[in-house]
């Protein structure tokens, strides 16, 4: 995390406590600094300040001093460095009590960077103790997020955010990523749902909301919050699967595989086996299986394996579509199957059907050797024996 260095402390004033409390030569040396450092040169102010930290001999001289370098350290991220002269100045009685919520500050930020987040958390606090700051109460509740203590982290940026009339984007991200450490992803979405009013064309912060409404576990909500991501133009082509899948979890199957097929006309979702897979198996959880069986052909052209060609097989043959079957199921042969038996039960099935009782007997005994389908070959090879009777 970059350091903060907040300008708007950093405005000092040697005036303030008067030449009467140190001697003239360093009252002008400080003066000096505070120049360099509201100049935004704190190499120089660091310079002038070495060359009277051997003449600073009261309390009060040698405290201002600490004070000065603790800032022009922070600035040229010599963080170790700020925190030692930081915490000489606090401990020094000598210290004008209005710079102490500032020195807290600095050493705040200067323990964040170093990685010593407990220290930064303490001092932040104290730094708020004396006056009430949104910025330091941000570095206080990331200082609690690094330690883990997400309740009181969401605690402080929960008051940061109330208190600011335009609280950054980063105060909100923070504030979920507590709740989503704590698993509270209802929160954490109702959090996310208030920074896309102002951020709506953000596809990232749509994506991270959608996620958080399913692991909410409410798919209601997070179909409801979908569709408007939807027609807002924010969905990517995984995040439209999706929105099918949540369609079919919520009870709407056959609305999922609409979708879908629309999608894929209009060219917003890729003939992918898997876009091809979700769509016919939304068909079938709808029991439309003329709708599931032309996608399902379409599936296997595409991937080639004889299971795919087998599936789409046996709906043709549910449906009674029999030269459709017996050309799915020479399909599923010729692909390869590890077990041939049951393309060439529904092949036979289907000769017999079209009145070809050679093809039909070949394809029977063929599948008859299966123990699995062995029964239901031998009943359809009776069927053959009972012609012109029909079988069904």
């Amino acid at each position: 995390m970059k350091a903060r260095f907040l300008a708007w402390l950093l405005v000092l004033s040697v005036s303030a406590w008067g030449a009467e409390k140190v001697s003239p030569e360093v009252f002008r040396a400080l003066k000096d600094a505070e120049h360099h450092l509201n100049a935004n040169h704190p190499a120089a102010s660091l310079k002038t300040l070495e060359t009277i930290k051997t003449k600073a001999k009261s309390g009060t001289e040698q405290a201002l001093v600490e004070a000065y370098s603790s800032y022009a350290y922070l600035a040229l991220g010599r963080h170790a460095q700020a925190a030692s002269a930081a915490q000489a100045a606090l401990a020094n009685a000598g210290l004008p009590e209005e710079l102490r919520p500032k020195l807290f500050l600095v050493l705040g930020q200067a323990q964040l960077q170093n990685e010593r987040f407990l220290e930064a958390a303490e001092a932040l606090e104290q730094a708020l103790a004396k006056g009430a700051d949104n910025e330091i109460r941000y570095l206080a509740a990331y200082a609690r997020y690094r330690l883990r203590q997400y309740d009181h982290a969401a605690a402080l940026i929960q008051q940061a955010i109330k208190a600011s009339a335009a609280p950054p984007e980063e105060w909100y991200r923070l504030l979920v990523a507590c709740y989503v450490e704590d698993k509270r992803y209802s929160e954490a979405a109702k959090t996310l749902e208030a920074l896309l009013k102002t951020r709506s064309q953000n596809p990232e912060l749509w994506r991270q909301w959608l996620a958080l409404q399913l692991k909410a576990r409410r798919p209601q909500e997070a179909l409801a919050a979908m569709v408007l991501a939807w027609r807002a133009g924010q969905l990517a082509q995984e995040q439209l699967l999706d929105l099918a899948r949540l369609h079919a979890a919520a009870g709407l199957p056959e609305k999922a595989a609409r979708l879908i097929a629309e999608w894929r006309n209009e060219k917003r979702l890729p003939q992918t086996q898997d876009t091809l897979r979700l769509e016919a198996e939304l068909w079938l959880m709808a029991r439309e299986r003329r709708q599931a069986l032309p996608v399902f052909a379409q599936l296997a052209s595409l991937s080639g394996k004889g299971s795919d060609w087998l599936t789409a097989a046996r709906l043709a043959a549910e449906l009674q579509s029999w030269s459709e079957t017996a050309k799915l199921a020479r399909n599923a042969l010729q692909a390869g199957l590890s077990d041939p038996a049951e393309a060439e039960l529904w092949l036979g099935i289907a000769a017999y059907h079209l009145d070809d009782p050679a093809a039909a007997e070949a394809a029977l005994t063929r599948a008859q050797n299966s123990r699995r389908h062995m029964a239901y070959a031998q009943y359809w090879r009776g069927c053959l024996k009972k012609r012109p009777q029909r079988c069904r």
